[in-house]
């Protein structure tokens, strides 16, 4: 048998636990020094503005691909020898 690399899969439990602690303490932390710095709040907001309008499209893309694919369905019911 050949010994395999030790992946994140084969971590224990608390491994995983402790680096995605520190992962969060790391995002606190810079999250926490961009707030002090008034630079910073202009392009912050600009940034979360850009986010949300994108996760907006997101959204109403998925609602139109819905709609269309609904439409397809009913109308390929309607008819069963037509759309295939």
């Amino acid at each position: 048998m050949t010994p395999q690399a030790a992946g994140p899969a084969d971590q224990p439990r608390g491994a995983r636990s402790g680096h995605h602690t520190a992962l969060v303490m790391i995002g606190l932390a810079v999250a926490a020094r961009l707030a002090r710095d008034t630079r910073t709040y202009e392009p912050a907001i600009v940034v979360v503005i850009a986010v949300v309008a994108m996760a907006g499209l997101g959204k109403a893309s998925q609602a139109n691909t819905f709609a269309r694919l609904a439409a397809w369905d009913k109308r390929r019911s309607a008819n069963p020898h037509r759309g295939r």
